[in-house]
């Protein structure tokens, strides 16, 4: 049986806007058990929603001399470009799994 370990940080933008990122990993029910392992997951999870929410800002100050249409268009080129590096991911992994 599995167990989830999860881990939530909420960051201030401006005034009255908040960006809430959240975490969760499922571990096998004995792994919980391991006070030491439990604590690595749960500062990597911290440390994953830290580099998540620099990656956020560093795409908002980058879309922000943007006017609205061309900032559109940069996310556009952005979502088919991970598109496709996941779907070359996943192609390597089926070859290697053949």
């Amino acid at each position: 049986m599995n167990r989830k370990i999860s881990v939530e940080r909420t960051y201030a933008l401006r005034q009255y806007e908040n960006l809430k990122l959240y975490d969760e990993i499922e571990v096998p029910e004995e792994m919980v058990l391991d006070d030491s392992f439990v604590e690595s997951v749960r500062q990597m999870q911290f440390v994953h929603l830290e580099l998540m929410y620099r990656r956020y800002v560093k795409l908002a100050e980058r879309l922000l001399p943007l006017n609205q249409e061309d900032a559109i268009n940069a996310l556009f080129e952005l979502r088919e470009n991970l598109n496709d590096k996941i779907k070359e991911q996943l192609k390597k992994e089926e070859k290697e799994n053949d």
